[in-house]
């Protein structure tokens, strides 16, 4: 039975030292866990610094161009009054190169917008005509074969696609049917 006994307190001491070690470990990930949330924090923290280091030599650069540009206008300012003059200069640059980009912005989406006319145009002028030029060519092609009440709807028909044509390029020429605006919202669709 001593033996038994000793089986028995080695066992529990095993699943104490097994809890023990369970713990250990748990702590151990946790302290693993956190010092991996710090190397990455660092990782970031060294980012920051590279990319608030680029900022600066940017800063000097930009800075030692406003000098020269005030240095031509007048030669006697004093060091904080050219730091205020600087920086009002930066501000006043970047409002400008702001309305620059947004008018642009807004020319090139204009430009987009008249090729887009221009498409849109060509393609419905080339769906009509190409109706009178298929209509044409049949009514050519066939006359002698055509009776006359054939003849007639065909030429009907190209008579009333031309027309439907002509309309559009007059609306499109005099502006009272259709506006630029209106036409591509109606054909962005």
């Amino acid at each position: 039975m001593d033996k038994s006994k000793k089986v028995d307190k080695l066992i529990i001491a095993n699943k104490e030292n097994a809890l023990e070690l369970v713990s250990a470990n748990k702590i151990i990930a946790t302290q693993n866990e956190e010092k991996i949330k710090r190397a990455a924090e660092l990782i970031i923290a060294r980012k920051e610094l590279a990319f608030q280091a680029e900022l600066v030599i940017a800063n000097k650069k930009l800075a030692f161009h406003i000098e020269e540009k005030e240095k031509r206008a007048a030669e006697l300012i004093i060091a904080n009054e050219n730091l205020i003059f600087q920086n009002n200069e930066k501000t006043k640059h970047a409002a400008e190169l702001i309305i620059a980009n947004n008018e642009l912005k807004q020319l090139l989406q204009l430009n987009a917008d008249k090729d887009l006319f221009i498409s849109i145009l060509a393609h419905d002028l080339r769906s009509p005509l190409s109706v009178l030029l298929g209509l044409s060519d049949l009514v050519t092609e066939n006359i002698r074969q055509f009776n006359i009440d054939k003849i007639e709807k065909l030429v009907n028909e190209i008579n009333q696609s031309a027309q439907n044509t002509f309309a559009l390029l007059q609306d499109l020429l005099s502006g009272q049917e259709c506006n630029l605006a209106k036409f591509l919202l109606n054909h962005k669709t």
